[in-house]
């Protein structure tokens, strides 16, 4: 019931992710996280920044998480990073043009290195491909090292804090990982959000395959560089 305690117990979150992730970085490894929430951005980016210099973020999620800084919570890593100057470019792929509040579309058009694309512009409009969506934005990210984000909240009919029926699909969310490890510039990969603990006793299988298929697909663009 105390806001302010539980905003600040998600900063010392941060710091203990911070701890574990900063040696990780520092020796060259590229770290997978899974699970999790979404809070975990922060100290990501942040961990990223101490060995990379400052980094960049493509994030696959319906929600850009850039709420005000108010105090840590989930919904605005990705504004604390940028205001710590551990985020430069910032993209996501698959905008919901109705869970997006004014404030946060606000923030990514007029915060300089901010871009997006919208999940209704190609599963709804057809205006593009998510492939081309999803080039776009790599290429706007791999300018220098990128975290690659993903929020379970987007995939269709996933167990998650916010589990909608539509979205995209773990086939998806394979494929971006893979292209993404293919730019030889991702610096790590956050699949956050999924909970196995919220599914259903039958499916809980079938979801921590997918979770670790995705990961698997990191890996495997990560070693098959296309140069």
């Amino acid at each position: 019931t105390d806001l302010a305690e539980l905003r600040a117990l998600t900063a010392e979150v941060d710091q203990r992710v911070q701890a574990v992730l900063e040696p990780l970085f520092a020796a060259g490894k590229v770290p997978i996280l899974v699970g999790g929430g979404h809070n975990n951005a922060y100290p990501l980016l942040v961990s990223a920044s101490k060995t990379h210099g400052v980094v960049n973020a493509l994030n696959l999620d319906p929600h850009p998480d850039v709420r005000a800084l108010e105090g840590r919570h989930s919904g605005n890593g990705f504004s604390y990073a940028h205001e710590a100057k551990a985020l430069d470019r910032y993209a996501v792929l698959g905008l919901s043009e109705h869970g997006v509040n004014a404030a946060s579309l606000d923030y990514l058009n007029r915060q300089e290195g901010c871009t997006y694309e919208t999940f209704e512009s190609w599963a709804i409009r057809g205006e593009q491909s998510m492939d081309q969506a999803r080039e776009r934005l790599l290429s706007f990210v791999q300018n220098r090292p990128f975290g690659l984000e993903v929020c379970a909240d987007g995939i269709a009919s996933c167990p998650s804090s916010a589990m909608s029926h539509i979205g995209w699909t773990w086939l998806d969310v394979a494929e971006t990982a893979y292209r993404a490890g293919q730019t030889g510039q991702c610096a790590y990969l956050h699949l956050a959000e999924a909970s196995v603990g919220l599914a259903e006793a039958q499916a809980q299988s079938a979801l921590a395959k997918s979770v670790a298929y995705c990961a698997l697909q990191f890996i495997r663009g990560c070693q098959n560089l296309p140069w």
